[in-house]
Parts: structure tokens; C-alpha cells; sequence
């Protein structure tokens, strides 16, 4: 009898997750490209405008996540981790750190607005933020187990991620941007901490039964499968080969 046809106990439901993760790695051109500075500004402009696009309702759809966590530890556990994406840490609001990027960029506010972010993005963010909205276990398992902390914590490769210690000062040095204006990305550099190994945990102690497991399995399936195609597009947006949406669909 298949594993999606019984329940596994907990430590062999998170291994089968993980080991699809392994089989479907990240491209890690999006990270080097952009740690080293082989990308043309022009196309990280580009590429930045897509992120801003997908993380910018990020605290918003987080909140909708939690809201239906009816285990009250639990609540009170991940509500760090919306109070830091909302920015009352420390390290500020993340949207207005990132905006300190884009405007080190060169990208007017105008611009973030009017852009019309590529189709895997757009697939990817919908997704993300369609389970997030459905239920508790659906949108921690595409929020959370789907991110760059908790998926750099299955693999010994840390190339293809944009969390990796010293990239902000690498990315900062090599467009030559101000100091502070890659000051999300040493904040992100805490997500590997923030999401990584407890967010396996959680889902072990979460996705007890078939049908928990069954619907993490497929939350897990459908939102890697998306968060992979965009990684990919990102990474042919920095390296100036990506067939553009606005090629395909130009503005009248």
C-alpha cells in the first residue's frame, strides 16, 4: 500500500518531504549571479521588481495563516515570526528595508507600481497566498516549509539561496550600493534560523494522521512545483535570457 494511502509515522512523513525537496533543487544562478555581480544592473532591476511583487502582502497573508492556528502555544510561537515581517523587531519593517534596495537601485516607487511581474511569479505568489488563506496547515506548509530557511536546511549546498551568510555585502560591494541599502538581506540572512529546522518539526508534529499528511503532501507538492518554476524564471531575469511578459504581452 502506497505512503499516500497510510499514515507514516512522523519522522518518515518528514523525510519523504524532504527527500522530494532534494530531488527537486532550487537553481542557484538567481544567487550567484547576484552575490558575484555577473548580472547586468539593468536585469537586476528587473528581477527586483518581481520580488517586490511577491513579498509585498507577505505580512498580510501571514497573518490570514495564523489566525486559523487554533493551537495556542503554537499561536504564540509563530507570532515572532508575523510580528518581525509586520516590523516591530529591531531590524524595521522588511518592506521598507527592501525599499532602501530598490531605491539603491534606481527604481523609482512609480515603477514598483506600474510592473508587471512575470508569470511564474505571479503563479507562485497566487499559490502561496491561496493556501495561506485556506487553512492553518496548508498555509504554513506553503509559507514556511516552503522557503529559503526551512529547504536550505535539507541540503549541504547553500548556493542557490539568497539567505546565505555574506551575501548582502557581497551584493552591496559589487553594484557598489550605499551602506544600509542591503540591510533586508542581512535580516534575511536570519531566515535559516527563523524557518529552518523548528519548521520541520512543526509539520512532524502537525501532520499526525492520513489526512493531515495527505494534505501537506499536496500543499508541499503544488507550492514547490510553483516556487521552483519562479526561482528558474528569476534566475533567466538576472541572466538576461528570460522571454519577458511584457515581450509576449506588450503594453498597448
Amino acid at each position: 500500500m502506497s505512503s499516500e494511502a497510510t499514515a507514516l509515522t512522523a519522522d518518515d512523513f518528514v523525510v519523504e518531504l524532504k527527500d522530494l525537496a532534494r530531488s527537486t533543487p532550487l537553481d542557484a544562478t538567481l544567487a550567484q549571479d547576484l552575490k558575484y555581480g555577473r548580472a547586468k544592473l539593468e536585469c537586476v532591476r528587473r528581477w527586483a521588481k518581481d520580488y517586490f511583487r511577491y513579498i509585498e502582502h507577505d505580512a498580510q497573508a501571514t497573518a490570514a495563516t495564523l489566525a486559523r492556528c487554533l493551537d495556542r502555544k503554537l499561536f504564540l510561537e509563530l507570532s515572532g515570526g508575523l510580528a518581525r515581517k509586520a516590523g516591530f523587531y529591531q531590524t524595521g519593517n522588511p518592506i521598507e528595508l527592501y525599499l532602501k534596495f530598490t531605491d539603491a537601485l534606481g527604481i523609482t516607487r512609480d515603477a514598483l507600481a506600474e510592473h508587471c511581474a512575470s508569470a511564474e511569479t505571479l503563479g507562485a505568489m497566487f499559490t502561496k497566498r491561496n493556501f495561506q488563506h485556506s487553512s492553518f496547515l496548508e498555509g504554513f506548509t506553503a509559507a514556511t516549509l516552503v522557503s529559503e530557511g526551512a529547504l536550505m536546511e535539507v541540503g549541504a549546498d547553500d548556493s542557490p539561496f539568497l539567505c546565505q551568510k555574506g551575501f548582502a555585502e557581497y551584493l552591496r560591494r559589487h553594484y557598489e550600493l550605499a551602506d544600509g541599502a542591503t540591510d533586508y538581506w542581512r535580516a534575511y540572512e536570519d531566515f535559516h534560523s527563523l524557518d529552518g529546522e523548528r519548521a520541520w518539526q512543526i509539520v512532524a508534529e502537525l501532520a499526525t494522521d492520513r489526512s493531515t499528511q495527505a494534505t501537506v503532501r499536496r500543499t508541499f507538492r503544488h507550492s514547490l512545483s510553483v516556487h521552483r518554476s519562479m526561482r528558474k524564471a528569476w534566475s533567466e531575469i538576472v541572466s538576461g535570457t528570460y522571454w519577458d511578459a511584457e515581450i509576449r504581452w506588450p503594453k498597448s
